[in-house]
């Protein structure tokens, strides 16, 4: 790291020594020791600073990176909600629908009575149904029209085949 001059502050070889003390007393020693000590800790400082700072300018930077993921999963969650919700008046919409004309069907069954139709009756179209079904039995099945002799050779019967 570069050192920083002050005003007060002379070449790094020579040493600052202040005003009040005399030359080559204990106390310049003290300072100057205390000098050394001291530029060795701001020095020590910056570093750790200009680390500190970088690991957390790391970690707000990964924190961004998550953040703007969240942001595209929560749009997703939007656009598919609104799709549920369009889903969801879409059906109700046709449940209205289907109700009222369920109702305009049952208005007009009831209509049948009051104009002279008669209601339908399930037992009575049953047995009309069951008779008819009797009826097509009672004919028998029509078998399928036999082989022509000179195809014979090619299909083979179900009874040949076992």
């Amino acid at each position: 790291m570069m050192q920083r001059s002050s005003p007060g502050m002379q070449s790094p070889g020579m040493q600052r020594q202040p005003a009040n003390m005399a030359v080559g007393g204990g106390g310049a020693t003290f300072y100057n020791v205390g000098m050394q000590l001291s530029e060795e800790l701001v020095n020590q400082l910056t570093v750790e600073h200009a680390t500190e700072t970088k690991a957390l300018y790391k970690q707000i930077t990964a924190m961004r990176e998550e953040l703007g993921r969240c942001g595209e999963l929560m749009q997703g969650f939007v656009d598919r909600e609104k799709a549920i919700t369009e889903m969801m008046q879409q059906l109700q919409q046709a449940y209205e629908q289907t109700s009222s004309s369920l109702a305009d069907m049952h208005g007009k069954f009831g209509d049948m009575t009051n104009h002279g139709m008669a209601k339908p009756d399930p037992v009575k179209d049953s047995e009309v149904e069951i008779q008819r079904i009797g009826r097509l039995l009672s004919s028998p099945a029509v078998p399928p029209p036999s082989v022509p002799p000179h195809l014979q050779q090619l299909v083979k019967s179900p009874i040949q085949q076992r």
